[in-house]
């Protein structure tokens, strides 16, 4: 029920700032820090990777410093870990082990900005957001060069997975158009996998944009 509400906000939002005044457009691009939170085993554990994030957003202003702001981010999320896999003898042994999924986001965000006396103008922002994977791998290597690295896909991540996004960010004007610091968390509401245990998304997304 959602989703179908969603789909023609996103599109008024995206094909409207070419006709009214109160709407903003730009582009955004930065890093991703991302890591699963979920049950493991045994020697298993997640830690924190780094990969690319960016794309284009449009906002509508309203009244009271209060805006509604539509998004399309490509985003890679995942994790690095250690993972105890077989060898060729049947024996486990601890691995180097990378969760890559890449989703397009449509985040759909309440932005408030407070007045306040600056040249700069601080905002905070959060929604939804709906992610569609548009791949997922498992790399695998072996501590001790045991077996060779190996690249699989990964055929238990969802192709859909319900986010919620939420931070801060500064406006700083540059001439008739505004430079975007942002720094947003962004966190799983539903499992990213179609098996046992549930894994989640988490991380944290830092851009710089332009905005018209």
């Amino acid at each position: 029920m959602l989703r179908r509400l969603l789909l023609p906000v996103l599109l008024v939002l995206f094909t409207l700032p070419l006709q009214a005044q109160n709407f903003r457009a730009g582009l955004k691009a930065g890093s991703a820090i991302t890591t699963i939170r979920g049950e493991t085993q045994g020697g298993n554990r997640f830690e924190r990777r780094s990969s690319f994030g960016g794309g284009a957003f449009a906002a509508y202003d309203f009244r009271y410093g209060l805006s509604l702001q539509a998004e399309l981010l490509y985003m890679a999320m995942g994790a690095d870990g250690v993972q105890a896999i077989p060898n060729n003898d049947g024996e486990e042994v601890l691995a180097d082990v990378t969760f890559n999924v890449v989703y397009v986001h449509v985040p759909l965000l309440l932005v408030y900005r407070p007045r306040v006396d600056w040249r700069w103008q601080p905002k905070v922002f959060l929604g939804p957001t709906y992610g569609m994977r548009q791949d997922a791998t498992v790399s695998y290597s072996a501590q001790g060069g045991s077996l060779p690295p190996q690249t699989e896909q990964d055929n238990s991540a969802r192709g859909t997975n319900w986010l919620a996004l939420g931070g801060l960010g500064l406006d700083i004007p540059v001439g008739e158009q505004w430079i975007t610091l942002e720094v947003s968390g962004i966190r799983s509401l539903t499992n990213m996998r179609n098996a046992s245990p549930s894994f989640y998304n988490q991380g944290l997304f830092i851009s710089v944009g332009l905005m018209f």
